[in-house]
C-alpha cells in the first residue's frame, strides 16, 4: 500500500482502514523492530485484556555512512493497570520516559481504537502523534508496559531536519491548546509535562530556523521570532509552566520577556556551535 505525497497521518489512516486484525501498531519507515515484537506484544495484552500495551525501544545512532555508531535503551517502564485510576497514577512514569508521545512504541487492540473513534489528524504538520494517542489514553481502562526494548529508533545523522517549515510549531501549538483541557480534566498530574513538551518545541523549531540557510528564510528570521515570542499560546504556557532542564528554563524566561533580540543572538550561537561540533567531528 502506497499513499504518494499525502503524509504520514494520512498513511497511518489508510493502514488503520486496510487492517483486520485484532491489534494495530505501527512502525516509521526509517526504523525496525525485533522478531518477537508482534508475540510478546499481543501474548501481554491477551494476558491481562490490555487495549494499550507499551514496550521499550533501542536509540540506534547512525553516521551518514550507515555504520551503526552505538544503542542505547530509551528507558524502562514496566507496570500493569487493570483500571482507568490506575494508568493515570503511573502516567508521568511513561511521560518521563518518553513513552507518551510516539505511536510505534505502542500495540493498541483494534477494537478500543475504533470505539474510541479517532484518527490522525491530516494536514497537520506536527502534534499529530499526540492528537491520536490522547483521546485513547482518556478512554484507556487496562494498560501494560513491558520494559523489553522491542522497537529500534534509528537516529541517522544524514537525516537530521535543516529546513525550516512554520507549520511544525503551528501543528504543536494547536494540538496543545486543543488537548489543554482534555488533560485538565482527565490527568491534571500531567500539565506541567505537557507545557514542558511545548516549550521545547518551540527551542526545537528555533534551531530549525537558524539551521536552514536559504535566502528566502534568513531575511524573514527576525520576522518569524516575533511571531513565535508573541504567540498567544505560547505565552500562556510560558507563563504558567514550571520549566524543566536548561534550554526549556531560558525559552521560558525568554518568552516570558518578550526579548526577541536575546532570542536571536542565543539561537545563532548554538548553531554556529552545532556547526562547529559537526565539522570537528567529521
Amino acid at each position: 500500500m502506497h499513499r504518494a505525497n499525502e503524509g504520514v497521518s494520512a498513511a497511518r489512516n489508510a493502514g488503520m482502514d486496510a487492517a483486520h486484525g485484532d491489534y494495530l501498531c505501527f512502525v516509521d519507515s526509517d526504523d525496525a523492530v525485533e522478531p518477537q515484537l508482534a508475540e510478546t506484544a499481543v501474548r501481554a495484552a491477551q494476558r491481562y485484556d490490555a487495549q494499550i500495551v507499551f514496550y521499550a525501544n533501542m536509540n540506534d545512532r547512525y553516521n551518514d555512512e550507515g555504520t551503526l555508531l552505538d544503542s542505547a535503551q530509551q528507558s524502562s517502564v514496566a507496570f500493569v493497570a487493570e483500571t482507568a485510576k490506575e494508568f493515570k497514577r503511573h502516567f508521568l512514569e511513561l511521560s518521563h520516559g518518553q513513552y507518551v508521545c510516539p505511536p510505534w512504541n505502542k500495540l493498541f487492540l483494534t477494537s478500543f481504537v475504533k470505539q474510541v473513534g479517532i484518527r490522525f489528524p491530516e494536514g497537520v504538520a506536527g502534534g499529530e502523534d499526540s492528537a491520536f494517542n490522547f483521546p485513547l489514553y482518556v478512554a484507556a481502562e487496562r494498560v501494560v508496559a513491558i520494559d523489553e526494548p522491542l522497537y529500534r529508533y534509528s537516529m541517522r545523522a544524514g537525516s537530521t531536519m535543516n529546513t525550516f517549515d512554520p507549520r511544525l510549531l503551528e501543528g504543536r501549538v494547536s494540538v496543545h491548546a486543543a488537548l489543554l483541557p482534555i488533560i485538565q480534566e482527565w490527568n491534571p498530574t500531567y500539565l506541567n509535562d505537557h507545557d514542558n513538551r511545548l516549550i521545547t518545541n518551540v527551542w526545537i523549531v528555533l534551531s530549525l530556523l537558524y539551521a536552514d540557510r536559504r535566502p528566502q528564510i534568513r531575511q524573514r528570521r527576525g520576522t518569524i521570532v516575533c511571531g513565535i515570542i508573541a504567540n498567544p499560546v505560547v505565552r500562556e504556557c510560558a507563563r504558567s509552566v514550571n520549566a524543566v532542564g536548561t534550554k526549556n528554563r531560558l525559552m521560558t524566561v525568554l518568552i516570558h520577556n518578550g526579548n526577541v533580540l536575546a532570542t536571536r543572538i542565543i539561537m545563532r550561537a548554538v548553531n554556529l556551535l552545532k556547526r562547529i561540533r559537526s565539522k570537528v567531528s567529521r
